[in-house]
């Protein structure tokens, strides 16, 4: 397949499952690269531009990610992409808060691949 027009997706995560299940999900859709650190994170973000960039969280990164959000926030071509939680069920009620923050959603585990197929499409222009 060639990957060359499509729009690049950013998947941050230090572990590897959920990245491999939303490259099946997105296939044909986005061309992904998987960040398993933050730093890692910061140089894909200044080597590509990204059209939307999830960001795994759970309790012992959470700080770490937020504080990730914030700075590619501050980065122009970053300011209103979106930036998409991937998290535990732990965070349900949580939602509203990371919206907040500047999340632009949150997708709970275990999510269908629909919803996150709809999440993209809500915020993205997807052939």
């Amino acid at each position: 397949m060639n990957t060359s027009n499509l729009p690049y997706l950013l998947l941050v995560d230090d572990k590897l499952d959920s990245p491999l299940l939303i490259q099946e999900y997105v296939e044909g859709l986005f061309f992904c690269h998987v960040a398993v650190s933050i730093k890692e994170a910061e140089k894909l973000v200044a080597e590509y531009n990204y059209s939307a960039i999830t960001i795994n969280i759970d309790r012992s990164t959470e700080t770490s990610r937020i504080d990730l959000m914030f700075t590619l926030r501050e980065i122009k071509k970053y300011k209103s992409i979106p930036i998409i939680v991937v998290a535990g069920n732990s965070y349900t009620e949580d939602i509203q808060y990371l919206k907040e923050l500047g999340f632009s959603n949150v997708l709970i585990k275990p999510y269908e691949k629909d919803q996150l197929l709809e999440t993209l499409h809500s915020h993205l222009i997807i052939n």
